[in-house]
């Protein structure tokens, strides 16, 4: 058993804590007192997981893989194809939903006879006949049942599909696999040919609409352009456009010229103002004036030797000087028309740039005209585009249908068919233990951790303290029928302490003893009242067991039984008393002689005649308290066996008239909120509160913390 000796801080007030906490410590503790449960527990889910797969009906599974082929397309989308849109990305997703229809498995169903089959026509099970009317009803249940066995799913991103079929046989599994794996092929193939035979057709049907929306729109087109003279030229511009761009550069050209020639023409006319018409930069250039000046330079040598030769009025001479002279005038007259001809040239290209800007003009003119028509034209040309290009992919589309039609490639092919299985798919006998397993420990914890904060008892002194925030005093450990036998006779537990004087329940009410006197060294604790929360919870137990120590070590003690409804302490007494604690209260008795001596220990009793019911406050009264000063003075202790404090309101009272309160509580049972309330109410009464007793310790349970050490000091007692 385990003692534990109070603080000897005295108590002053209850207060209390809060929570329950659990830390890693008090986690392991909760799991070392409860481990039957959490065993029984988690054991008990491993039986079940374990039972339930032997018992379960097995069920395989049968895998078929089929590829998809993303090149062969089982239909055409003449809509994508008109929109000239890519492949279709949920082509897999697509050919998984024909896996799982109902015409693939009703062929199925048809194929290998599953309405004579009780697994999955429910209604053999309640002894119908599939025979006429019924006979379709129990193909489409039959059907139902085949695809709730089916499972299609695609296998990431590839393009293989897992086709599975679950059934209570591995062969039936296998067979209904492949032939679904086959069904589907057979099904891609139809419904390929069928759906190429349909798009044909509307095909058909499209294609001849917009061959004539094409033509009549290219009709349009060309009788709006030629009713507004809209031509179009060899460079892709209409004729007005290309004319503009050629007047443009010739009117470029033609003013560049315009404006040298008219420098030219008025720099020649500068010149001659200045210097003459000799001067004039065209003269001097002039290859003509060039020639004539040069032949006048002979002549004037020519006439200067005849002059020198003949003398000036020889005719030799005269001849000379006249072809001087016409040569000077065909020089004038040619260094005029030279001038002349600058003029000439000025107005000339003036006149054409001129020419050229009307004309320009009345071509942009033109064009501003026909480009109010290029709009509607420009229009109509795209409408009759948009028109030939659908007609042109609506016939590409017409190819590929034609193509498909005459095709009987399936869309997917059996990659891996399915093949016999060895072991059953479900259950799955590891994994049903091992999940039994880890539910098993997960709730075998949650029993543990669910009783544990259930568990409103107190267990151990750190939740007295903690918990309660009173002092601790003793662990009573529980006196079991066996130990109460000695001798062939059976006793009463306060007859043990007398029996066992070195027991570890003798020793407990020593520590109790030595607990309460040293809860309060300021003040001696001769009077102290025993009291507990509810009854039964072995309070006069421990007031006469703990009375009869005090008496064994020598010490005058009395013990008063202030229990006024129980009269428990009857067992004690050699006989019935004639009179009690009341009638000596009431003066219809003398306390000597009432009291009666344990003759073991010396111990004095003040009993009670009967246990009675009185409405008056007999502990309240002035009798009561000459009585307590009349024990004080004769006795070391006074012993008081008071009532539960929640039961009566004595117990209060009675509390008040004491040096020391000592509440005794059932180990692991009587509840905290009742201890709480007790306290609470002996608080508010200012009681001398000194601590509490657990009662009744079962020193052997894990849920006693103190059991782990009671071993190592159990040889110093002798029970």
């Amino acid at each position: 058993m385990s003692n534990a000796e109070a603080s000897p801080e005295p108590f002053t007030k209850y207060s209390r804590l809060s929570g329950n906490p659990l830390d890693v410590r008090g986690l392991v503790d909760a799991f070392v007192r409860r481990w039957k449960l959490f065993f029984a527990v988690a054991l008990g889910l491993i039986v079940i997981a374990i039972t339930a797969s032997l018992i379960l009906q097995p069920v395989y599974s049968a895998t078929a893989s089929i590829r998809i082929d993303p090149t062969v397309k089982s239909g055409i989308d003449i809509d994508a194809v008109a929109r000239g849109a890519p492949p279709d990305q949920a082509l897999v997703d697509s050919e998984v939903k024909i896996m799982q229809s109902r015409d693939v498995a009703r062929n199925v169903v048809r194929t290998l006879n599953l309405t004579a089959d009780r697994e999955f026509n429910s209604q053999l099970k309640r002894g119908l006949k599939p025979f006429g009317t019924a006979k379709a009803s129990a193909e489409e249940v039959t059907t139902d049942s085949v695809l709730k066995h089916l499972n299609v799913a695609r296998e990431g991103a590839t393009y293989i599909v897992a086709l599975r079929f679950q059934s209570h046989n591995a062969a039936k599994a296998t067979n209904i696999a492949n032939a679904m794996a086959r069904e589907y092929l057979a099904s891609s193939v139809r419904l390929k040919i069928q759906s190429a035979s349909e798009q044909a057709t509307s095909l058909t049907e499209r294609l001849s609409t917009a061959s004539s929306a094409a033509e009549q729109a290219d009709a349009a087109l060309a009788q709006y352009k030629a009713s507004n003279g809209i031509v179009t030229g060899a460079t892709g511009g209409t004729v007005t456009e290309q004319q503009i761009s050629t007047v443009t550069s010739e009117l470029a050209a033609a003013e560049s010229a315009a404006a040298a020639a008219r420098s030219n023409y008025m720099a020649a006319r500068a010149q001659i103002a200045q210097s003459g018409i000799e001067a004039v930069s065209s003269v001097l250039s002039s290859p003509t004036i060039l020639e004539l000046r040069r032949q006048r330079g002979d002549l004037l040598r020519s006439r200067a030797e005849v002059d020198a030769r003949y003398g000036p009025k020889h005719p030799e001479t005269l001849k000379v000087a006249r072809q001087v002279e016409g040569l000077e005038g065909q020089i004038r007259e040619e260094s005029l028309r030279i001038v002349s001809g600058l003029e000439s040239d000025a107005r000339s290209a003036e006149a054409r740039a001129a020419s050229l800007r009307g004309v320009l003009g009345g071509l942009k003119g033109q064009l501003e005209t026909n480009s109010r028509a290029s709009v509607a034209a420009d229009s109509l040309q795209r409408e009759a585009e948009a028109k030939r290009t659908i007609f042109n992919q609506l016939a590409g589309a017409a190819q590929q249908v034609n193509q498909q039609e005459q095709s009987n490639v399936a869309q997917a092919r059996i990659v891996n068919a399915a093949s016999l299985p060895t072991r059953p798919y479900f259950p799955n006998k590891p994994l049903f233990a091992a999940l039994g397993g880890a539910l098993g420990l997960i709730l075998g914890i949650a029993a543990v951790l669910v009783a544990e904060f259930m568990d409103d008892g107190i267990r151990t002194p750190e939740e007295v303290e903690r918990e309660l925030g009173i002092n601790f005093i003793a662990s009573v450990p529980l006196l079991t029928a066996r130990a109460l036998v000695i001798d062939n006779k059976k006793i009463e537990p306060w007859d043990y302490v007398v029996a066992r004087p070195m027991s570890g329940y003798a020793e407990a009410m020593r520590t109790a003893r030595s607990a309460i006197m040293l809860s309060d060294i300021d003040k001696t604790q001769k009077v102290v009242a025993i009291t507990s929360a509810l009854p039964n919870e072995g309070k006069t137990t421990c007031s006469v067991s703990l009375a009869r120590i005090m008496a064994m070590t020598g010490e005058k003690v009395i013990l008063v039984d202030c229990d006024l409804r129980r009269n428990a302490l009857a067992g004690l007494l050699p006989q019935s008393p004639a009179a009690g604690l009341i009638e000596v209260l009431s003066g219809t008795a003398k306390l000597d002689t009432v009291i009666v001596q344990d003759a073991v220990t010396g111990l004095d009793v003040l009993p009670l005649q009967q246990a009675a019911f009185t409405t008056r406050d007999l502990f309240g009264t002035k009798a009561m308290a000459d009585l307590l000063v009349e024990l004080r003075s004769r006795y070391d202790h006074v012993i008081l066996d008071g009532p539960p404090v929640l039961a009566v309101t004595d117990a209060r009272t009675l509390s008040t008239l004491a040096d020391a309160v000592v509440v005794v509580a059932h180990w692991n049972r009587t509840p905290k909120h009742a201890l709480q309330a007790t306290l609470d109410r002996l608080s508010r009464d200012k009681a001398p509160i000194a601590g509490l007793v657990l009662s009744m310790v079962d020193t052997r349970s894990r849920l006693n913390m103190n059991s782990y050490y009671y071993g190592n000091y159990r040889a110093y007692y002798h029970d």
